[in-house]
């Protein structure tokens, strides 16, 4: 990551990092996506991913929290350009990618970081014969037949 943009990744994960201190809930936060790579530039976001107690959340009231944090972190931030995963909702495929590439903000639970991490993992390693061989068809399909 260039130095110019490590002053601004080390203040987004000091911010983050206080907010998600504040919410017992929050059980491990990544933000993964270009700004984790220091790739970022005028149009990218800042993707954010949460572990969260599933015990602390009622699952009727999803929407309501993620909208919450969203507009929370776009205010510490100063920043419109938020996205926001809730990890226990989203697909294998997603965890996997926010593990592997992501970096972690935050962790209030290191053993129940480890144990989500391992078995996102091993499942995604079941899995991963299977989305590649669909990918290769259908960028074979895509290359005989046309997008459309």
């Amino acid at each position: 990551m260039p130095p110019d943009k490590r002053g601004k990744f080390k203040e987004i994960k000091d911010k983050i990092s206080r907010y998600f201190s504040a919410k017992p809930e929050i059980k491990v936060g990544y933000i993964f996506g270009s700004a984790a790579k220091g790739a970022e530039h005028k149009l990218s976001d800042i993707d954010i991913a949460i572990l969260v107690d599933a015990e602390k959340l009622p699952g009727d009231a999803s929407y309501k929290y993620k909208a919450g944090v969203i507009a929370d972190i776009i205010g510490i931030l100063k920043n419109t350009k938020v996205d926001l995963v809730i990890l226990n909702e989203s697909p294998l495929f997603l965890c996997f990618n926010v593990i592997k590439d992501g970096v972690i903000l935050y962790s209030n639970d290191e053993m129940g970081r480890i144990q989500f991490e391992a078995r996102i993992m091993s499942l995604y390693f079941d899995q991963e014969y299977y989305y590649k061989r669909h990918a290769k068809a259908t960028i074979d399909r895509i290359a005989t037949e046309g997008i459309l």
